[in-house]
């Protein structure tokens, strides 16, 4: 596997990480959660 795939691949996760983390403190903020459950 080259340098880019491994960059790529870090990049990717990290990008999902934040994305998860975000929907996780919306979902735990109270009204947030009607609208993740509806």
């Amino acid at each position: 596997m080259s340098t880019n795939e491994i960059g790529y691949k870090i990049y990717l996760f990290t990008c999902h990480f934040q994305l998860t983390k975000k929907t996780l403190t919306n979902v735990s903020s109270g009204p947030e959660k009607e609208k993740v459950l509806s």
